[in-house]
């Protein structure tokens, strides 16, 4: 059992088969599912009185929830099976705020004004992130990168900066995307 897994991320698990023979077997595994092909190895020769190890590994590119049973033999002949389960879901991002307003101090002199939202990744998958809504000529709110990678339970730190043209005010929705996840929507607020 896998348990509960992000997608885009290999999880392994190890799955031992003892040898309590005086000669030699050989196992091998049928993997017939994409999310499993991952898993070696495929076979091996187990020597007497010896344990081996096969490394099942799932990955799945979409959520989920995963059932299947896979058939080894030993020797070609003696048929087992093994029950893998796996609940797959999708990249989880968690963001700071929801709306970043920007606005001028008082005595404040350049024509620009940063402010930051930080992006935490809660999954055990790296999160691949970019920006929509940004691409305006006029510029008045840019971020740093537009694209990138965050890491597994890792965070993010998205610099915005407001440069505001002649208006009193300026908003705007930004979308960050994750690949295998749900969109973000960002609110901009400029003063």
């Amino acid at each position: 059992n896998f348990g509960t897994v992000s997608v885009f991320y290999p999880e392994s698990r190890s799955f031992t088969i003892t040898n309590n023979l005086e000669q030699y077997i050989f196992v091998e595994f049928f993997f017939d599912c994409a999310e499993l092909k991952q898993s070696t190895p495929y076979s091996q020769v187990v020597p007497p009185l010896q344990t081996a190890g096969f490394d099942i590994t799932f990955l799945s590119n979409e959520p989920q929830s995963f059932s299947r049973t896979v058939k080894y033999t030993v020797n070609k002949v003696h048929e087992y099976m093994l029950n893998i389960s796996a609940q797959a879901i999708p990249i989880e991002l968690k963001l700071s705020k929801s709306t970043v307003e920007f606005r001028f101090p008082f005595d404040y002199t350049e024509p620009f004004i940063k402010e930051y939202l930080t992006i935490q990744n809660m999954s055990t998958s790296i999160a691949e992130i970019s920006w929509v809504g940004l691409e305006n000529e006029d510029e008045i709110f840019i971020v740093t990168h537009n694209k990138g990678k965050i890491e597994p339970k890792g965070s993010y730190t998205a610099e915005f900066t407001f440069r505001p043209t002649t208006k009193p005010h300026y908003e705007q929705y930004v979308t960050l995307n994750v690949i295998g996840g749900p969109s973000k929507r960002v609110r901009l607020i400029g003063d």
